[in-house]
């Protein structure tokens, strides 16, 4: 297959929202995640920020979800890829390691077999972000997926 083929389906993908989703590597996470812990937010709120294009280095189209947890705790979702159903793919990081309850296994959600996250004490706005993969203690690459 030709280069300009190639580049011609790339870009139909991409504007039919089947782009495949960013790396953010481990540095743009501790940006974002400083950046995030600059908003100032009382604890046991969320909102939604525009981020600045220098933390990242990939163009960023949909606002960053950040949160402060009522423990003091910032975490932030950043997507990288968002399709149909509002389906997404992105990294989910908080400023301390989650607690007990915050990773529920398959086993106790019926959902398969994907653990997922469940910020409750967030409002809500971080519930059953499923987990791809973990990276550490705080840092997780997820999915939402309404099939």
């Amino acid at each position: 297959m030709s280069l300009r083929r190639l580049a011609a389906i790339a870009l139909l993908a991409a504007l039919a929202g089947c782009a495949p989703s960013q790396v953010v590597s481990t540095s743009e996470t501790r940006n974002v995640l400083a950046w995030a812990m600059q908003q100032n937010m009382k604890p046991g709120t969320a909102k939604l920020a525009t981020l600045p294009a220098q933390l990242v280095a990939f163009p960023v189209r949909e606002p960053v979800t950040i949160a402060r947890l009522p423990d003091g705790r910032y975490c932030f979702l950043l997507k990288t890829w968002v399709g149909w159903k509002e389906n997404y793919r992105g990294v989910l990081s908080c400023s301390g390691p989650l607690v007990p309850g915050e990773i529920v296994n398959s086993s106790e959600n019926g959902s398969g077999n994907r653990p997922y996250l469940s910020l409750g004490a967030a409002g809500g706005v971080f519930e059953e972000v499923y987990i791809q993969s973990q990276r550490d203690d705080r840092t997780f690459d997820v999915f939402f997926d309404l099939n």
